[in-house]
């Protein structure tokens, strides 16, 4: 069971002016910069990408034009800061998707289009060739899905299609570019939660499925410190989560149901903090209370809930807040990115009903019928302009404004004694209250000098300054 607590926004900071702009997806580079690739209707384009320093200061903004409007579909982002996106194309959104890399320092690498996808359905950083990863749909009736490498110019590595029979959502690669992907199957009037692994040249590994009596649904698939691979789906009618670990091989570790019995949750995001923890993010529906919002957990290696949060989106005066993706830096930092309104609630109450529950699910071998095929995405010219659009305007006239925030996690004092063991340095609490942090001894050796602080205690660490980076995990 999780503990009764919630994690809470640290800041929170807002882009956009008297139209409306969305805050979309989130993604943060090796030096701790967030950038943000939304949406707006100050513009034809559709589109925009913006990026920030780690205090949330802006350091460039851009509207994406290419000739027609943009829906945003992923953005993947590499640790030197380039920026890989994708999004839907075309006036009546049906011409196709658009890929594209922008660099750190704000211009336009290449934008490539194809109509193969008629929608992106995610894309993923492979840090191994340099490029990406494009997952997609190339039809909704019947439902058929399609995957494209690219290299770091833009250039088709290779591509793998299905007819009819799974959609394929999030990736994530292991260190030898070996691709994971999180697919919905499709299966005779039912659909069921999958994953399958192609090489780094394309070929395919392996594939299985959930095969549970319901409909499941696959969306994300993350890779954990230990090089698990963690798994991320939905089941339909009981709205639960679904967790799950597999290795590298595709070998089921555990399989679980998460979430609350009494909420209705959809959660669609699964990211690794690098610490042996998860976060999933979705929506959830509370149909006794007729509220509605934002959900996370906090899960751990084993599948076990560590931490929740409910955030409504309505708040007080009209007030709102919508969430639509998640990020973690490279301090582990958890970034929140979405919509907001004025300046809504940002704190979270845990879910007090949290579970999570263990299925004996076979994940059976299978083949949705990938084949490869040769796919060539054409140039598509395109400009980035500044929109120089306000940050941080909170007045009613803003309106509807991109939104990103740091959900500050609580901490055990016991916890934070192994982590600083054998090194010094002071620690100063949220709170004001400091003290000498100086451990010479073995695990578990307590010298924190703080009036009132005893092991066992939950604290908020503002920073901490010695011969060691604290984690505050």
């Amino acid at each position: 069971m999780p503990s009764a607590r919630a994690d809470t926004v640290k800041y929170g900071h807002t882009l956009g002016g008297a139209a409306t702009e969305t805050g979309g997806f989130i993604g943060v580079d090796g030096a701790g910069n967030v950038y943000q690739f939304g949406t707006t209707n100050a513009y034809s384009a559709g589109a925009f990408v913006v990026k920030r320093d780690s205090r949330g200061d802006v350091i460039w903004q851009r509207i994406l034009n290419f000739g027609g409007p943009l829906a945003p579909g992923g953005m993947a982002v590499a640790p030197d800061g380039a920026l890989y996106f994708t999004g839907q194309f075309g006036g009546n959104f049906s011409a196709g998707t658009i890929v594209g890399k922008i660099l750190s320092d704000g211009t336009l690498a290449f934008s490539k289009f194809t109509n193969a996808f008629v929608f992106p359905t995610g894309i993923a950083f492979d840090p191994i060739s340099g490029g990406a990863l494009v997952t997609g749909a190339r039809s909704w009736s019947p439902p058929s899905g399609g995957i494209l490498a690219v290299d770091a110019n833009g250039s088709a590595r290779w591509a793998a299609f299905v007819n009819g029979t799974a959609v394929p959502y999030t990736a994530a690669f292991d260190d030898n570019g070996t691709a994971f992907v999180a697919t919905t199957r499709l299966l005779n009037g039912r659909t069921d939660a999958a994953i399958v692994a192609f090489s780094a040249s394309g070929a395919k590994l392996g594939e299985r499925r959930l095969d549970l009596p319901d409909d499941e649904y696959g969306w994300s698939i993350t890779r954990g410190p230990d090089g698990d691979l963690y798994y991320l789906g939905f089941s339909y009618p009981t709205y639960d989560p679904i967790f799950a670990r597999f290795t590298t091989s595709l070998t089921p570790q555990w399989t679980k149901f998460g979430g609350s019995p009494s909420l209705y949750e959809y959660c669609w995001r699964i990211v690794s903090r690098g610490d042996g923890t998860f976060f999933a993010l979705g929506n959830y529906y509370n149909y006794s209370a007729g509220q509605s919002g934002g959900v996370t957990y906090r899960i751990n290696s084993t599948g076990a809930i560590v931490d929740s949060a409910l955030r409504p989106s309505s708040g007080p005066g009209g007030s709102y807040l919508r969430l639509e993706d998640i990020g973690v830096g490279p301090d582990r930092t958890v970034l929140l990115s979405g919509t907001s309104y004025r300046s809504p609630p940002r704190e979270g109450t845990p879910v007090g009903d949290a579970r999570a529950v263990a299925i004996s699910a076979s994940w059976l071998s299978d083949s949705a019928g990938w084949y490869s095929s040769s796919l060539s995405p054409s140039d598509l010219p395109g400009t980035l302009t500044d929109p120089n659009f306000p940050t941080d305007d909170f007045r009613v006239e803003a309106q509807n404004q991109a939104w990103y925030g740091a959900v500050a996690l609580q901490c055990n004092a016991s916890q934070m004694i192994g982590v600083l063991n054998a090194h010094r340095g002071m620690l100063i609490l949220e709170d004001g209250r400091m003290g000498e942090i100086n451990f010479m001894g073995g695990m578990g050796t307590e010298a924190v000098i703080i009036e009132g602080l005893q092991v066992g205690d939950d604290y908020k660490l503002v920073y901490f300054v010695g011969t060691t980076k604290l984690s505050n995990s």
